[in-house]
């Protein structure tokens, strides 16, 4: 009988072993786009490092350069996501969260396409074939599509002795799969108290020549307006909520209370009813597209779409009530978030 240090030895090694097997065998069968500049992001962690933030900027850069730029997404959670689709077409939204899932919709960016599809190569060749940038979102593991650049963000608010293996740990690869890499991201390090140090040390003394930038998450104003200074009930369902806490700290509200939920969690009535105990409720862009599914927010300004729904009329009240298919709910508010990072290094890498 194998004692327990070996039996996690074994299935670390096994769950290697499927790894290793399925990427070389994606990319095998790798597609090469020559007409189009792709930048591949990605992690080494399972959870949020701010790939999102990271990929809207790359976009917008794009955009200033003369590009014609789209993003490529799985559609995690997408009912699209099997058969792909055009989730914007850089004026209006062409599909709701639960065809596109909740990612797709954070990448709005005036003038590009978003695009969801698991088969990346068939998504780009259906949707994209105008386009002559393409940002892959997490596709660090996924080489099915040939990139020019790899970039990959590390959560430096976790130190790197955190970074076990799936599923005794957060991380999807050991620190050598870097090797592929064309450069490090060292996201929420102003919030890292050291790490972000350390996690430099650990990649200079492995790969030497590999470029590492330090980037900063920094909040915007908090739609619909809040006071500052606010007592508020934070709300998150994402790969890293004391990210999420830090920042709302920083913002200087008050936080008198944090409900967790699981990364891509499906909101549901009942867990908005729980939150309505006199607080205003603080949550995340990506949380808000999914709690959108459920209900309408007064005074939460929405893009502009293309999708049919209902044409709920709202009226002055507090708490919530149904009007049209949907329950109107206040005080529920959202903090964007923006990627900070030194530009000009970026666009050396991205745009030689």
């Amino acid at each position: 009988m194998m004692e327990p240090i070996q039996s996690s030895r074994f299935l670390q090694k096994l769950y290697l072993s499927l790894h290793h097997r399925k990427f070389n065998k994606r990319l095998q069968n790798q597609v090469r786009f020559t007409d189009k500049r792709i930048v591949s992001l990605g992690n080494l962690s399972a959870g949020g490092t701010g790939k999102t933030p990271l990929g809207a900027l790359l976009l917008e850069m794009a955009l200033e350069r003369g590009f014609r730029p789209a993003v490529v997404l799985r559609g995690y959670g997408g009912k699209r996501s099997a058969s792909g689709g055009l989730v914007f077409d850089g004026q209006r939204s062409l599909m709701d969260p639960a065809d596109s899932g909740d990612e797709a919709q954070l990448y709005h960016v005036k003038g590009s396409r978003v695009i969801v599809g698991q088969n990346r190569a068939r998504a780009i060749e259906q949707f994209a074939e105008a386009c002559d940038f393409i940002v892959l979102d997490d596709a660090f593991q996924n080489p099915s599509v040939y990139r020019d650049v790899d970039l990959v963000l590390l959560d430096a608010t976790v130190a790197p002795d955190e970074g076990g293996l799936i599923p005794w740990g957060r991380f999807r690869e050991p620190l050598g799969a870097l090797e592929r890499a064309h450069a490090v991201i060292l996201s929420r390090a102003d919030l890292a108290r050291g790490n972000a140090n350390l996690w430099h040390e650990a990649i200079r003394s492995r790969f030497p020549e590999l470029p590492v930038l330090y980037a900063s998450h920094v909040p915007g104003r908090v739609k619909p307006e809040l006071p500052a200074g606010a007592r508020i009930l934070a709300v998150s369902g994402i790969g890293n909520p004391a990210g999420f806490e830090e920042t709302l700290h920083r913002a200087g509200f008050q936080i008198e209370g944090h409900r967790k939920y699981s990364d891509h969690h499906p909101y549901r009535l009942q867990d908005l009813r729980s939150w309505q105990k006199g607080w205003p409720v603080i949550t995340t862009e990506k949380d808000l597209v999914r709690i959108r599914n459920i209900v309408r927010i007064p005074g939460e300004e929405s893009r502009e779409s293309a999708v049919e729904g209902p044409k709920d009329q709202i009226g002055p009240r507090t708490g919530s009530t149904y009007q049209g298919s949907k329950p109107c709910i206040r005080g529920i508010h959202y903090l964007p978030i923006r990627m900070h990072l030194d530009e000009r290094e970026l666009a050396a890498l991205v745009f030689p």
